[in-house]
């Protein structure tokens, strides 16, 4: 054992024989891994101790180490060196990019399948915007000359974004994956969802649940606010930043991609998570007027975020989409899974619409409420279905059923 371990250390002698690596090296084939013990490969060995300066001149001395070998969980040393809790440098990292570009697409055997694209976005590396880009870049790059290299994730919706937004990134390195999202169809594993999109989206886009299980909007707003112990303004309570936000929102809707990246933080923490989940609402919602429509009704709910839209923009809870639906028809007849915190939300705001017939089904939302959960039951258990909701609708304004007693007798006289 002693001799092959020694037969495994690179001597000073051929150290000094090798030279590095001038550039990327071009690959014709996608490289074959071969798992070996950890400690009897060096750089695995370094990378694994986190020894850098070893890992820089191993580099230099036996680049091609970082085509084939891995450790017994099918990680590279690229894997090695970028997971959490590792302290690698940047441009050590970038080295092991340009070494070998295809292990950032290379899934561990771990359960989750793992890249290091995960585990950049997973570290404090992900507020590197420029080494996030680097990875992205390498990633894309592969696929398009190795379609076939496009990972497939062992768990749905275990995305680099979403672990991205999971440590509150910059604004550059959101803005990355979002545009992989808008132009790279073979990069939809790095974003399968955003978090932004409405029930009605989802079921159109013919996303799975699984797919859309974890929300990187709902991530990405919990991170900044644990971050930072944000504390949002309340409605009728004066909030010094509330004519801030409400402007930076009308200007950010009005702003095309180039210029928005080049926004910088903003120094106020309230201001720099609402632009950032302004900057992944903006993916689906084309009209600013239609925000709270957008927020009542997201396959996974962030009440937080419609309260501040509502704080903001009360004015659009009133508003009716192009069916003359108002974000509390919407929300009845789509978002079944959180009802309560979204409708606490709209009647505070809105609190007229109780009694206002939705156009499409003919109904007040008290019934629709009831209608809906019916419709959903075999997605969900009776007990989830409350009550309660129905009674707090009909309690707010106990007119409503008079109204909808009106509303029959008008539709029969017509038909």
């Amino acid at each position: 054992m002693v001799f092959l371990l020694k037969g495994c250390l690179p001597s000073k002698a051929r150290r000094r024989g090798r030279q590095p690596l001038p550039h990327a090296p071009d690959l014709a084939i996608i490289p074959t891994y071969r798992s070996v013990p950890r400690q009897l490969n060096p750089l695995l060995t370094a990378c694994w101790n986190q020894e850098w300066e070893s890992v820089q001149d191993l580099l230099d001395s036996y680049p091609e180490d970082t085509y084939y070998k891995t450790d017994h969980t099918g990680r590279t040393p690229l894997h090695l060196a970028t997971m959490p809790g590792t302290t690698c440098p940047a441009p050590l990292v970038r080295r092991m990019i340009h070494a070998n570009p295809h292990a950032v697409v290379e899934c561990d055997r771990h359960q989750f399948g793992g890249t290091p694209l995960h585990f950049v976005c997973g570290s404090h590396h992900v507020h590197d915007s420029n080494l996030v880009q680097l990875l992205v870049q390498a990633a894309l790059d592969t696929h398009a000359q190795f379609p076939q290299s496009i990972p497939t994730l062992r768990i749905h919706g275990w995305s680099p974004f979403l672990l991205a937004c999971r440590k509150n990134p910059p604004i550059a390195t959101i803005l990355i994956f979002l545009r992989v999202q808008n132009t790279r169809p073979d990069g939809l594993w790095m974003v399968p969802c955003t978090g932004g999109e409405t029930y009605l989206q989802i079921t159109r886009a013919r996303m799975s649940r699984d797919q859309t299980s974890q929300s990187p909007l709902n991530a990405l707003y919990y991170s900044s606010m644990m971050e930072h112990a944000i504390v949002l303004p309340e409605f009728g309570v004066h909030f010094s930043d509330l004519s801030t936000l409400r402007d930076m929102t009308r200007v950010l809707f009005e702003l095309d991609y180039e210029t928005i990246s080049t926004l910088k933080e903003h120094p106020d923490p309230t201001v720099s998570m609402w632009t950032k989940c302004l900057l992944i609402l903006r993916q689906h919602v084309d009209d600013l007027s239609f925000l709270v429509h957008a927020l009542a009704c997201l396959h996974f709910p962030v009440t937080p975020l419609l309260k501040l839209a509502c704080v903001l923009f009360p004015e659009q809870a009133f508003l009716c989409d192009a069916n003359g639906r108002l974000p509390l028809h919407l929300a009845l007849v789509e978002q079944w899974k959180e009802w309560q915190g979204t409708m606490e939300v709209l009647i505070a705001t809105a609190p007229e619409t109780v009694s206002i017939v939705d156009p499409v089904s003919g109904l007040i939302p008290a019934c629709l409420a009831s209608a809906s959960a019916m419709h959903h039951s075999h997605l969900i258990s009776m007990e989830y279905v409350e009550l309660e909701i129905v009674f707090r609708l009909l309690r707010t304004d106990p007119t409503s059923l008079r109204i909808q007693q009106e509303f029959f007798r008008r539709w029969k006289g017509q038909a």
